[in-house]
């Protein structure tokens, strides 16, 4: 007999964990978390920095905009803590010749409670002018990508992220692209590497360089990898700055209180340092889980699990219940390769960069890159001494300074915090 049952059992009380449990609760069944830490969230966590007392920190996930997640309205999140300042500036690169890259954004947010958006032709004109310092042909391009992505493409990514996987041979949203001769979009595409993907998109060295580096911050793809359209879409859009940047007041802890107290109102039970064992099968059917230390749970009517692949499919649910297909695909599963390090950094103040002489707001943008201005190193050498020595030779590094627009995050007005990210594994 089980020690405790739910209607739903969900193994993790990761990001993703956190988010599908008020909706089962708001659907009216019971449900249990069941987590292996010491605390909820995964890596939408923050901590508060004990070397360094009055910093508020992230050590893993930054970069967010959980305001446009259907979650932050359903549960009003932003009754819950959750609140989300918008910066003007975007992504940016500071090259070490002192030249400098700043997007703004298309899109801005022009509602901070509802996230509403509206298309901004002033930030494009100066988006323009940005690239047009090194490309008037980019610039060009940037204009017409710009109309396809407001007629065509945003609709298409917004039906594309929040929808249910379409029926095999059935095209999804982004799929329905490369059929419409209107999108700037082509079969060939989803079979391009992220290096063809650059020099498709752009003609000037700076801009490659932007866009390679994108991708490996957004899903660790190199330049001989292939990334698909959702990764395109999704890198170029930063990119080119066309979604407004967010910054989450409190760091991005509050994601994860804001959903937890969301939950726990709507009868949701949350359990830290339970690590589950194995999933319970009885003739083909999940029907609970089983602890490490021999605690049952029982789930009436599902079992919904937060965690990666390989160990829920190779440890929990095993191999003697698996088709070999499944099996199979659990066996191509790799993690990201892609970062040697991401962490805070607390400071006195924040850097005060040579580009921001003839270009102020280098020094203000939430997604700010430092790289060396050499296209060929980054496409043929870089992540071959990554592998070969474990750290290149030249690094392409992001910063975030947060505190900018969040000064909740750093002692009054004394000190400063600054996210860096080295992109290598």
């Amino acid at each position: 007999m089980a020690d405790k049952s739910y209607d739903a059992v969900i193994i993790g009380g990761g990001h993703h964990g956190t988010i599908i449990a008020p909706y089962l609760a708001k659907a009216g069944l019971t449900v249990g978390v069941f987590e292996r830490l010491d605390h909820l969230g995964g890596g939408a966590v923050s901590y508060d920095d004990t070397p360094a007392p009055g910093f508020r920190d992230n050590f893993c996930a930054h970069f967010t905009r959980f305001y446009a997640h259907p979650a932050y309205k359903e549960f009003n999140l932003r009754d819950e803590g959750l609140e989300y300042v918008f910066p003007a500036t975007n992504e940016a690169v500071i090259f070490e010749d002192g030249t400098s890259y700043v997007s703004y954004a298309g899109y801005p947010v022009v509602d901070p409670q509802t996230g509403k958006t509206e298309f901004s032709e002033k930030n494009m004109k100066k988006t323009y002018e940005q690239i047009a310092q090194f490309s008037k042909a980019d610039a060009e391009a940037y204009l017409d990508w710009t109309e396809k992505y407001t007629e065509i493409i945003r609709p298409a990514f917004h039906r594309y992220r929040f929808s249910v996987p379409t029926p095999y041979g059935v095209p999804d949203p982004l799929e329905e692209l490369m059929s419409n001769p209107k999108s700037g979009f082509d079969p060939s595409m989803q079979f391009m590497t992220a290096r063809e993907i650059a020099y498709y998109f752009f003609e000037s060295e700076e801009m490659r360089i932007i866009t390679l580096r994108g991708f490996l911050t957004s899903a660790g793809i190199y330049p001989d990898d292939v990334p698909g359209l959702m990764y395109i879409l999704a890198n170029i859009h930063l990119v080119l700055g066309w979604e407004s940047a967010s910054i989450a007041k409190g760091a991005t802890q509050s994601i994860t209180d804001a959903l937890v107290s969301a939950g726990k109102k709507l009868g949701v039970e949350y359990f830290i340092n339970s690590e589950v064992d194995k999933v319970i099968i009885e003739n083909g059917q999940a029907k609970g889980i089983k602890l490490l230390d021999g605690t049952e749970i029982e789930a009436k009517q599902m079992v919904v699990s937060d965690n990666a692949t390989p160990q829920l499919f190779l440890r929990m649910i095993g191999e003697e219940h698996l088709s070999t297909q499944i099996r199979r695909k659990a066996d191509t599963y790799f993690f990201d390769r892609a970062q040697l390090f991401w962490g805070p950094t607390a400071v006195h103040e924040l850097p005060d960069y040579k580009a921001a002489k003839n270009n102020p707001d280098a020094n203000a943008a939430p997604r700010t890159y430092v790289a060396r201005k050499d296209l060929a190193y980054m496409e043929d050498k870089y992540m071959h001494e990554i592998f070969l020595f474990g750290i290149p030779s030249k690094h392409f590094l992001l910063t975030a300074p947060d505190s900018i627009w969040d000064p909740t995050r750093v002692p009054g007005r004394s000190g400063a915090n600054c996210t860096t990210n080295f992109s290598t594994p």
